[in-house]
């Protein structure tokens, strides 16, 4: 993943932020053995393998749409190949490359559920990568290196947000009651419905 000059983009952005997450989201990446692919995630009915395939399709669907390209393409059941480190990062970059490119966030953008508005597809992104990222490091026992302001920022936006119609099957759940003393990233998670579990040994 190339590094973005951060002059280029208007200070603290959501912008600023999905570059954040995707560079937390590459060292989570970095750490997951191949041996690890096969256990279950935090999300509901995957996999380690099967959720990061899942990020990373959703990844290279919001860089080909940013790009000009259209919604909808040839089904993928894998997108991670051989080399799921490799192809993580350099799908990283490139998605860095289409949200600082300038105006980014002032266009329209055509999302498979609908045309929104520049911002509000940068906010869905951004959950996308922070939420699995999070998942992914739960489940694999990478949960030093979340980044917990990134995850304190992302929940104060949500529980400030109406996601009731994001609350469904496939999407988030209900809201769940965090441990005692939980960190930021098991508070979203929790707050998203999710399980939170130990890491597979």
């Amino acid at each position: 993943m190339t590094p973005v000059d951060s002059t280029e983009r208007s200070s603290d952005s959501t912008t600023d932020h999905i570059v954040r997450a995707l560079e937390n989201a590459c060292l989570i990446v970095d750490h997951i053995e191949e041996s690890r692919l096969g256990i279950p995630s935090v999300c509901a009915g995957w996999d380690v393998r099967a959720e990061l395939s899942h990020l990373l399709g959703g990844i290279e669907t919001t860089v080909r749409i940013l790009n000009g390209g259209g919604v909808g393409h040839e089904p993928v059941s894998d997108w991670l190949g051989n080399d799921h480190r490799a192809v993580f990062r350099f799908a990283a970059g490139r998605d860095c490359a289409a949200w600082t490119r300038p105006g980014v966030l002032e266009a329209a953008v055509g999302l498979p559920f609908g045309a929104v508005s520049g911002r509000f597809a940068a906010l869905f992104h951004l959950t996308e990568i922070v939420v699995h990222s999070c998942d992914l490091a739960v489940a694999t026992g990478q949960e030093q290196y979340v980044d917990q302001q990134g995850a304190t920022r992302l929940l104060k936006i949500l529980q400030a947000t109406d996601l009731d119609g994001f609350r469904r099957p496939g999407g988030f759940g209900a809201e769940l009651a965090a441990p005692a003393g939980a960190k930021p990233h098991s508070q979203l998670l929790a707050f998203l419905g999710r399980e939170i579990v130990s890491a597979q040994e």
